[in-house]
């Protein structure tokens, strides 16, 4: 069905290692947890445009999980010695790359 398939779409463009099958068995969890009957085009689209922000925050939020996976893969590629270094210089990005509310500008670090 054509709804289900933009969703598969929208799902793996967000979150770019999901592969199809990952990305219909996501959008069918979501369809399924909304009971929604996947047989009917009509209310695949229906659901789809009543919950668009909630299916947005979904697909965000598998993609922040996919992220950090990949980041802890990557973090225990490196030797003991230098994780804490690592982690030592991330913290100090996080505090300085925090835009304070109500302030326009940005502090970015380059390189980062």
């Amino acid at each position: 069905p054509a709804p289900r398939v933009f969703q598969v779409c929208s799902a793996r463009a967000s979150v770019p290692d999901l592969d199809h099958a990952g990305a219909r068995a996501f959008v069918n969890e979501l369809l399924t947890n909304a009971t929604v009957d996947p047989s009917s085009d009509r209310a695949v689209a229906e659901w789809i445009e009543r919950t668009r922000d909630e299916i947005g925050f979904r697909i965000e939020e598998r993609r922040q999980k996919q992220v950090e996976s990949q980041l802890f893969a990557l973090f225990n590629t490196l030797p003991n010695s230098k994780r804490q270094d690592v982690v030592r210089d991330l913290v100090g990005y996080c505090k300085v790359s925090v835009t304070e509310q109500g302030s326009q500008s940005k502090v970015k670090l380059s390189g980062w």
